[in-house]
């Protein structure tokens, strides 16, 4: 038994969390701002290493996907509208879970989806309109706030140096409309990624 494991067995924690992925160190972060309160992450993959360049080199994302290494190599039940084929989804298996092994890329999805949510019973709260001041609360964007996105939060996003040969939607050639990837939810536009990374490195 390590030091480390005999050590945290003679502490008491206020909240055990299992599963340092995504979700999990996020909860941890939050918590453990309050220097009263002892947060214990229990991950059962390996450590989020600084000089692991497969996690922090979002280009060598092919390495740790599939590796059993780095990834938890999940299969779906056979699907009875495909075949009966099983589908191959990749599970980080590594503290920051699978957004340490993804490809950066930094999508909040439709906001469309948002505004069908809403309509349910008990869950007006869920349009996207609620949703965005949380959004912009968790964000770092690199090149500036704007009335999309936020620039005081913890999750760093950087938009790649390529610039898009196409307009952003047919009526606005002059790509003047937002460099923030999310339009407004009646527009349909190709917009550049936003990628969770600052100076070439992975930083979900």
């Amino acid at each position: 038994m390590s030091n480390l494991l005999i050590e945290m067995m003679d502490k008491v924690f206020d909240t055990i969390i299992i599963g340092g992925g995504s979700a999990g160190c996020v909860l941890a972060n939050r918590l453990s701002e309050n220097p009263d309160h002892n947060v214990l992450v229990i991950e059962a993959g390996r450590r989020d290493s600084w000089w692991d360049i497969f996690i922090h080199m979002p280009a060598a994302l092919t390495y740790p996907i599939g590796s059993r290494f780095y990834d938890w190599r999940y299969q779906s039940e056979p699907e009875p509208f495909m075949n009966n084929r099983q589908v191959y989804h990749a599970r980080g298996k590594v503290l920051g879970g699978s957004s340490s092994i993804n490809g950066m890329i930094f999508i909040r999805g439709n906001p469309l989806d948002y505004e069908k949510w809403a309509k349910d019973p008990g869950m007006e709260s869920w349009d996207y309109s609620h949703c965005l001041p949380y959004f912009k609360k968790s964000e770092n964007r690199t090149a500036g706030a704007n009335f999309w996105r936020g620039s005081t939060g913890p999750l760093y996003l950087e938009t790649g140096p390529a610039t898009n040969p196409f307009p952003v939607r047919a009526d606005e050639p002059d790509h003047k409309l937002i460099q923030s990837s999310y339009p407004k939810p009646t527009l349909i536009s190709l917009p550049p990624y936003s990628l969770t990374v600052i100076r070439g490195a992975n930083k979900k």
